[in-house]
Formats: structure tokens, C-alpha cells, sequence
């Protein structure tokens, strides 16, 4: 199993921070998916004695919202290139996919082509088994207008005035694309100079999604430290049985209809199953 908690580089500063996550992690129980399904962990949230951690194959690993495949993720390029010697925004695997991946509506962001979605600004984009929405609040953005989607954005020194756009597809301003990419780079340099240390500052959390013969699980919370990991070649992705508040840790594909935002109305069962298949099939490409 990957050593994952290690740097490339120990440092005398960081070994206390080491021997406090490594003793954690003793106490902790770890489970390793490869050649296992997540099938049977499907009533793990209501045990009081679940695991602590998953290990899961990284190929079994999609990204946040777009379902991306580690193969074919551009943020993971883009820690590539910086380690290669490309060491700015412009020109990056990031900068090229905010210029040709810029969706015009929710439905095109999640790989759709018609239907209610069709109809809603891209910023209102959510996945089907999400907790559910309110479809009037999605109504009333304006599909016309660029929004700036970062809470307290001048925390990140971003102007409400001139900078537009979001983490996960373009078009942006080049403030939010050259912030993206600071991100990315500064956890990234973290992680290889101080190692990961999940267990002091907490795992990714996401979604497991199973089919009938396969599954994969989806990232939601941590997801530059998750390109990070993926870039670091990691065999194994340490993640948390948790996921967003008011949705499923476990996301079946029997269970269409029941999903949120299917049974609200906003995705039929058809885009629903059609979006779910796009983020389990083996390329994602």
C-alpha cells in the first residue's frame, strides 16, 4: 500500500506532525476496495463500528460535478507540467480547459443536450443523486449573466465587478483562472513538502456510485487535495464514508427514481441514469 502520509522530503519541522498522524491511524480501521464493491456498505452510516477509511483504486475515482477520470483530468496535467518546468497559468492543461470546455447551460455542463436543464444558467448545474434543490432558486438566475460563484470572493482577492467564473469550467477571468491555479500549485508543493496527513485534517468525503457490475466513488469535499494525490500516482485514494449533508454516502442505480433530484422533477429518470452511466463507464473520456 502507498506510504501516502510521507513526503519525498522528511524535515525535522514536520516529524512531530508525522508521529501525531501516524498514531492515529493505528487506532483507525482502513479498508481496501480493490476487488471489493461498495454493495455492502450500503447501510454503513447507520453502524456504530464502520470504518474509518476507504482506500480506493484511484482509476475507480471520478472528480467532483464533471465525473472526470484521472486519465483525463486537466487539473492533474496541469500539476504535471509545474513539476516538468511550466510553471505559470498561461498555457497550462487548466487555462486550455477553461477556454474550450465552457458550457451555456446546466444541461451542457453535465453532458446533456436538451430538456429543463437546457434552460438553466451553468452555475445551476447539480447531479441528480445531490440533495435536493430548489428549482425556483435555479430559475431565477439569468443564463445571460457571468457570475462570480466563490462565497467572501475577496478573500481570494477577486473583484465582484470584474472577475466571473468558477473553479470547474470556463469561461473565467483571468483572476479566477490564475487563482485556480495557485490552488492547485500551493496544496499540491504542501503535500509533497509536509506529506498527507488526512487524519489530522480530514479525508476527502464524496460518493460511492454502484451499478449493477461496477462502481466508482465521486469526489466532493477536498478536491485539490485530491488532484494532488492523483498527480503524486498514488495506487490508492484514502477517502471518508461521508458525503454532503442530505445526500447518500451509497448512490445505487436501482434507486433512480427515489434519487433527489428526480423525484423533485428536475432530471427525468432518463438524464438522470444517462449522467450516472457517463461517470461510471471505464474511460469517462
Amino acid at each position: 500500500m502507498d506510504d501516502f502520509y510521507s513526503p519525498a522530503q522528511r524535515s525535522l519541522s514536520n516529524r512531530f506532525a508525522h508521529w501525531r498522524e501516524q498514531g492515529r491511524r493505528r487506532r483507525s480501521i482502513e479498508i481496501n476496495l480493490e476487488g471489493r464493491s461498495p454493495a455492502q456498505y450500503v447501510n454503513l452510516d447507520k453502524s456504530v463500528d464502520r470504518p474509518d477509511v476507504f482506500l480506493v483504486p484511484r482509476n475507480k475515482t471520478r472528480s467532483s460535478l464533471l465525473g472526470l477520470h484521472p486519465a483525463n483530468n486537466p487539473y492533474v496535467q496541469t500539476l504535471c507540467e509545474f513539476d516538468q518546468g511550466h510553471q505559470q497559468y498561461t498555457g497550462s492543461a487548466m487555462e486550455t480547459h477553461y477556454s474550450c470546455f465552457q458550457p451555456q447551460s446546466a444541461a451542457s455542463v453535465l453532458g446533456l443536450t436538451d430538456g429543463e436543464l437546457s434552460k438553466l444558467h451553468p452555475d445551476a448545474a447539480v447531479l441528480p443523486w445531490w440533495a435536493a434543490v430548489d428549482k425556483s432558486i435555479l430559475d431565477s438566475m439569468d443564463i445571460h449573466q457571468r457570475r462570480l460563484r466563490y462565497r467572501r470572493p475577496e478573500r481570494y482577492g477577486l473583484d465582484e465587478k470584474l472577475d466571473y467564473g468558477c473553479q470547474f469550467y470556463g469561461p473565467v477571468s483571468k483572476g479566477v483562472g490564475e487563482l485556480e491555479y495557485r490552488r492547485h500549485i500551493e496544496t499540491h508543493q504542501l503535500v509533497k513538502k509536509n506529506g498527507y496527513l488526512p487524519y489530522m485534517h480530514g479525508h476527502l468525503t464524496g460518493q460511492f456510485l454502484l451499478s449493477d457490475n461496477d462502481w466508482v466513488w465521486v469526489c466532493h469535499k477536498g478536491n485539490h487535495r485530491y488532484v494532488s494525490l492523483l498527480r503524486l500516482n498514488l495506487e490508492y485514494i484514502p477517502v471518508a464514508f461521508s458525503s454532503k449533508p442530505g445526500s447518500s454516502v451509497v448512490v445505487q442505480r436501482k434507486d433512480v427514481e427515489h434519487w433527489p433530484n428526480v423525484a423533485n422533477g428536475l432530471f427525468s429518470t432518463a438524464e438522470a441514469l444517462q449522467v450516472f452511466d457517463r461517470f461510471i463507464s471505464a474511460t469517462n473520456s
